[in-house]
């Protein structure tokens, strides 16, 4: 619970920005955590994919009509490109009992990212959102997502 409330305060400090300062500073990155695992009395180190960041690159300006939205999501299911080759968005249910699906804009990584990408968001699993609703249809765009199940340590 203390790793979810990190990356809460994290996440809204970084959704506080002005918005130009934010856009087109960052590109799309997966990134990862070290976590050192023992084996066999052996300690080894060794690089995790924990998340994605700057997936949008969508300018929230004041009157733009767009929500900014954080929170917790269980996956409930994810949606393939034709080709299979880029995972392109995903689905939960909210607290609310709605249906989202959410793309992923994962297609704006480089293929090795792509690829890592593509495996690190699963059914079943949880991870914390940030997340843009813009438009009078409510379309979603993804921002940032964090594995919880991944040690973030400073």
């Amino acid at each position: 619970m203390k790793t979810t409330a990190i990356l809460l305060c994290a996440v809204a400090a970084a959704s506080a920005l002005p918005p130009i300062a934010r856009a087109g500073e960052a590109k799309p990155a997966l990134i990862q955590v070290y976590q050192t695992t023992v084996k066999n009395g052996k300690s080894e180190t060794r690089p995790v994919d924990a998340g994605l960041v700057n997936m949008d690159d969508m300018m929230l300006e004041p009157g733009s009509g767009c929500q900014h939205f954080v929170g917790i999501v269980k996956i409930d299911g994810v949606q393939f490109s034709q080709s299979g080759a880029t995972l392109e968005s995903f689905r939960f249910i909210n607290a609310k009992g709605d249906q989202w699906s959410i793309p992923t804009n994962i297609g704006r990584l480089s293929n090795v990212e792509r690829s890592r990408a593509n495996s690190l968001i699963k059914v079943g699993k949880q991870y914390l959102i940030d997340a843009n609703v813009c438009g009078s249809g409510g379309y979603p765009s993804l921002v940032n997502l964090y594995d919880l199940s991944v040690q973030f340590r400073p």
